[in-house]
């Protein structure tokens, strides 16, 4: 009996010797500057993680559980926001104008749809149907005011334009050319244009 109970103080003394060795290392660790730097270091992690999660959660939220009605009255609040309301009385006042013909096309038009891209939608409107022979007396309105304008506006006693063009063989080279003859053709003035083809002159070239 005397030497169980001696046994018994003895693993008490070292039980004791043994916690105490753990609490005074453990409190060491905690002083220590790496340790400190490790927790402040897995706390900002901690908060960059949390608000990421938060806003991707948002996202996913709102791209789950929306609806076309929210979209629509944001469109509408939007136009009512961005729009002068003589403006528009203007506009269906003109739209009312049209000929019955027109306003039967219109009708008939496939009815615009809604692309929901991001948090507004884009209203996609149908093919106006516009009058051919209105669009070709606004053109001749056009051609005639820019005529006066160039008659009291413009050079009175123009010269020749010389443009000269250097090129060479390459890839689309009819195309190039035929976006710089276009852009010649809109000069008010007369125009003498010059090709200059390294290598000799190609059929391309030549069939313009």
């Amino acid at each position: 009996m005397k030497q169980l109970a001696a046994l018994q103080q003895g693993r008490r003394s070292n039980s004791f010797r043994g916690s105490s060795v753990l609490d005074s290392s453990s409190d060491g660790s905690v002083k220590s500057p790496a340790t400190i730097f490790w927790l402040v270091l897995h706390g900002v992690c901690c908060l960059i993680s949390l608000v990421l999660g938060f806003r991707f959660s948002r996202l996913v939220f709102f791209l789950l559980f929306t609806n076309s009605a929210t979209t629509r009255n944001s469109i509408y609040s939007a136009t009512s926001l961005f729009h002068d309301p003589g403006a528009d009385v203007a506009v269906k006042a003109e739209m009312t104008s049209f000929s019955g013909g027109e306003d039967q096309l219109n009708r008939t038009s496939v009815s615009s749809s809604r692309v929901v891209v991001g948090r507004h939608g884009i209203l996609i409107r149908p093919w106006p149907h516009a009058n051919a022979s209105e669009v070709m007396q606004a053109h001749k309105i056009m051609e005639i005011v820019q005529r006066e304008q160039r008659l009291q506006y413009g050079v009175k006693s123009p010269r020749t334009v010389i443009a000269v063009t250097p090129t060479y063989v390459r890839t689309f080279q009819t195309l190039h050319l035929t976006g710089v003859m276009h852009s010649l053709m809109n000069v008010p003035y007369n125009v003498v244009w010059i090709v200059v083809e390294a290598g000799g002159t190609t059929n391309e070239t030549a069939s313009l």
